[in-house]
């Protein structure tokens, strides 16, 4: 399904393990509860995407454009987030336990509750331009991270 164009489309629950979508289109889809563990999604559209409650363990979204997407309780343990762009994403109570984050765009990312706990490659600078709260779990490192700024009410 490479370059599949299934904007808006609603895929709830959908079983999509090993799912080759690298470059799909997936616009505003709704993926509330979908299982794409160890999926391709590099380069993927997602923006403004319905993942709450996703499954995206070991999942390739490297480049992918996951702008105000919705990604409350999903689980991207293992995901490959390199130079995803996260921009104004809702990942509140997200698992992102030993994601990749490399060069990942988190600028207005919500991370209220988010645990990235032991992730990979977050950087300060990234953390400074998302929001949190008290319970957001970041990685320990000799450094010290300093937890995101409270985001707006």
């Amino acid at each position: 399904m490479r370059y599949a164009s299934l904007g808006f489309a609603n895929l709830q629950r959908a079983y999509l393990q090993l799912a080759n979508l690298q470059e799909a289109d997936l616009q505003g889809a709704y993926l509330q509860g979908a299982k794409l563990p160890l999926a391709n999604l590099q380069h993927a559209k997602l923006q403004l995407a319905n993942l709450q409650e996703a499954k995206l363990l070991y999942a390739n979204l490297q480049q992918a454009n996951l702008q105000g997407a919705y990604l409350q309780e999903a689980n991207l343990q293992y995901a490959n987030l390199q130079e995803a762009d996260l921009q104004q994403a809702n990942l509140r109570h997200a698992k992102l336990q030993l994601a990749n984050l490399q060069h990942a765009n988190l600028l207005w990312a919500d991370l209220q509750g988010a645990d990235l706990t032991k992730a990979k490659n977050l950087t300060q600078d990234q953390i400074k331009t998302a929001c949190g709260d008290e319970n957001t779990k970041l990685p320990a490192n000799p450094e010290g991270l300093i937890p995101p700024p409270p985001c707006p009410q």
